[in-house]
């Protein structure tokens, strides 16, 4: 077909689906995949021990409005040590741990995703819960 009569052909079909004709069905190349929507953000840890320990966090916004104001709160012995940390910082209080996300990751907008963690010594940290909501091992 030439370039005229593909234009000819494209503005007839254009004109006939504005017009509410039928016209012909098409399949997609390839379908889209987008998360349910969540009354709650998900959080899933990956928990490393080699004689001290690495945690990795994924934080993802499922829900449809901003997620502000984010923690990761997990169980740690007094006796464990934290040595590093990435994209945010730590308090501890006794046994109760609180990861802090960095500014740059302090709201996430719905559907982004932030990973954070932190490495240490001693017993790995347990119990890990976003906002109060626990949070998955992977």
């Amino acid at each position: 077909m030439n370039r005229i009569r593909i234009l000819t052909t494209l503005a007839v079909l254009v004109c006939l689906a504005a017009a509410g004709a039928p016209t012909l069905a098409t399949t997609p190349a390839a379908a889209v995949s987008v998360p349910a929507a969540t009354e709650a953000p998900t959080c899933e840890v990956d928990l490393l021990t080699f004689g001290g320990f690495q945690v990795v966090i994924s934080v993802v916004n499922t829900t449809t409005a901003p997620l502000t104001n984010w923690t990761v709160q997990f169980t740690l012995p007094t006796s464990s040590r934290i040595e590093s940390r990435f994209n945010g910082t730590i308090t501890r209080n006794g046994t109760t741990g609180t990861f802090h996300p960095a500014s740059w990751i302090a709201t996430l907008a719905p559907g982004a995703e932030a990973t954070v963690g932190f490495g240490g010594s001693g017993t790995a940290p347990t119990a890990f819960a976003l906002n109060g909501m626990p949070c998955t091992s992977v």
